[in-house]
């Protein structure tokens, strides 16, 4: 972010991961993210691994005001071709 500004002519819209590193295992630390500047969360195309992450990471997201960006891939197997 304080490189965007130096340069001053591009907009930087940092994007925090949701869980430890993408791996939807845990969720994590967006709270300090957002003071660091991120506007939203995601995991770019892969997946929170229970309910119950996503549901906690939903809660936090919430309460931070955050929106989440969501990216969904569909695996299809070999075989259905």
């Amino acid at each position: 972010m304080d490189k965007a500004r130096a340069v001053g002519s591009t907009r930087v819209w940092p994007i925090g991961a949701a869980s430890v590193e993408s791996k939807g295992e845990a969720i994590a630390e967006i709270a300090a993210m957002k003071e660091a500047g991120i506007v939203a969360v995601s995991d770019d195309g892969k997946p929170i691994a229970t309910a119950k992450l996503a549901r906690q990471l939903w809660t936090i997201v919430a309460s931070l005001d955050l929106p989440v960006i969501e990216h969904s891939e569909t695996f299809r197997s070999p075989r259905a071709r």
